[in-house]
């Protein structure tokens, strides 16, 4: 009598092949984030929040981004993210987290650390160039990988129709705990 062993049909499939199969039936995430490609972090419901503007009110208007601040495919020369002014920090927070995104297709465009740039009330971010990985401004480091494309910041380069661009800002204390959030549209491009 031919006994078949319970591997025998699964000698063909790799193991990540195997893994990636059972993620799926088990409901089990292969990564931290989410389908939003958001920061790795965990906001307690007693989150404080912040408030978040922009610091060149200039440029940035939060309904529509220029054509200078959108991807080179789109006319942008040279572009940047805003600068931002955040308040409303409780005395522990540390560090921020900021992460841009454009969430009609899921994209993160960019999330980095900002460790430098705080009074006692308000803390600045500097604008990041984008496309910038290696070439950051003093105090400001990729964070979870940076954007989807593994860079602090990409512009906004919708690829049809017009598209809301966000921002989100953590405040983290040194234990990189979440102790407020705050957040603001960017606005749409193109």
């Amino acid at each position: 009598m031919y006994h078949v062993s319970y591997r025998e049909p699964f000698m063909h499939l790799s193991k990540f092949t195997i893994v990636g199969l059972l993620s799926l039936v088990c409901c089990v995430p292969l990564s931290a984030k989410d389908s939003f490609d958001r920061p790795s972090l965990e906001i307690p419901k007693a989150a404080s929040k912040l408030s978040v503007n922009f610091a060149d009110p200039e440029n940035w208007d939060g309904k529509h981004i220029a054509r200078t601040m959108q991807c080179r495919d789109l006319g942008g020369d040279k572009p940047a993210s805003p600068k931002l002014s955040v308040s409303g920090l409780p005395p522990e927070v540390t560090s921020l987290v900021v992460y841009f995104a454009n969430s009609r297709a899921h994209d993160n465009h960019g999330t980095f650390r900002v460790k430098e740039g705080r009074t006692e009330n308000t803390w600045n971010v500097p604008s990041i160039r984008s496309g910038a990985a290696n070439k950051l401004p003093k105090g400001i480091e990729l964070f979870d990988g940076g954007s989807t494309w593994g860079r602090a910041y990409n512009a906004p380069c919708p690829t049809s129709g017009s598209w809301l661009y966000t921002v989100t800002v953590y405040g983290l204390d040194a234990d990189d705990k979440v102790l407020s959030v705050g957040e603001m549209d960017v606005g749409y491009a193109p």
